[in-house]
């Protein structure tokens, strides 16, 4: 039993006991079944959910199953490629991605917002009632969303459908497309100089840097989870106080620093991992641009790209935080 937070990160992370506060968890494989007195953060590819949750839960992953026996005391926020609610939610069931299906009761409103880009017509995101299924609230979805409401599934409140936005192409469009490109190449030029600027002042550095994500990436996930988490509210404690403001203006630069180097690290990374197994044997300029350019198309894929990405973050965050440890003992 833990009475207070649990920070976690691992392959696989299996919580069978009792936790008396909030999990903040990330891994390849997450299964919570035991009991959460507050409430959960979790960033997986899978995440099983069979225990119960007393307050609310936020999760990105790629599949998300609320089993049967599992429940969330309050709402559920999430995106994923699919979500499976065959427990109850108490409150609001809020959820992005390519499937959703529920086959137990959700306490209040359901909303639905589909795969946020990218859709295809040939391929529209699927939304499953199955018998069991009671919204106490109301059901909101697009019209582009393909709906199969089996017989005995209840909604209570008004189901809304929401028509897709169309917005005309008017030359002020083309003009802002015009002028997106470009500041997107922008962006990338300017990554990969910065990577390679690294590269030449200190490739050594750059490379215990990158070590981390390379030969520890589960424990360097769990301390860029924790630093996401805590930054934020480590500011604000210090905003409180007159004495604490310089101290955290210096913290939110700092933070601000670890988001521009974000996708540099990664890309590195990344860079160094795809010429070692490939076998290239490039030089590191090569590979940090390599890398680089690679990690801009990914993040560029719908839904997919912006899991990657957050995971890119979390990696380089963790990666940052390491290496200014060891700089400072």
């Amino acid at each position: 039993q833990i009475t207070g937070d649990l920070f976690c990160a691992g392959q696989s992370v299996t919580i069978n006991g009792e936790v008396g506060g909030d999990v903040f968890c990330a891994g390849s494989a997450i299964a919570i079944n035991g009991k959460v007195g507050g409430s959960i953060r979790a960033a997986a590819s899978e995440l099983s959910i069979s225990g119960q949750i007393e307050r609310s839960a936020l999760a990105v992953a790629s599949n998300i199953n609320l089993q049967d026996g599992g429940q969330i005391g309050w709402s559920f926020l999430g995106a994923a490629a699919n979500f499976t609610a065959y427990g109850p939610i108490g409150r609001d069931l809020q959820f992005a991605g390519a499937s959703l299906v529920v086959n137990n009761e959700v306490g209040g409103n359901v909303r639905f917002y589909g795969e946020m880009k990218g859709q295809k017509k040939n391929n529209a995101p699927t939304l499953t009632l199955l018998p069991k299924a009671v919204v106490n609230g109301s059901l909101t979805y697009s019209e582009t969303i393909t709906t199969d409401i089996k017989d005995g599934a209840q909604i209570k409140g008004d189901t809304i459908k929401q028509a897709p936005k169309v917005k005309e192409f008017t030359k002020f469009e083309r003009k802002k497309q015009f002028i997106f490109w470009p500041f997107i190449v922008f962006s990338l030029v300017s990554t990969v100089i910065l990577g390679l600027v690294l590269v030449r002042l200190n490739g050594d550095a750059v490379k215990t840097v990158t070590d981390n994500i390379l030969e520890r990436p589960w424990a360097t996930l769990g301390w860029g989870l924790m630093l996401l988490i805590l930054t934020p509210i480590v500011i604000i404690l210090l905003l409180i106080t007159l004495v604490g403001i310089p101290l955290a203006i210096l913290v939110g630069l700092l933070f601000g620093i670890y988001l521009i180097l974000a996708k540099v690290t990664f890309g590195i990374a990344l860079g160094r991992l795809i010429n070692d197994k490939a076998s290239w044997k490039l030089s590191l300029y090569w590979a940090t641009t390599i890398g680089i350019v690679i990690t801009d198309l990914i993040i560029f894929i719908p839904i997919i790209g912006w899991i990657i990405g957050f995971f890119a973050l979390l990696w380089s965050f963790g990666a940052l935080m390491i290496a200014s440890k060891k700089l400072i003992k």
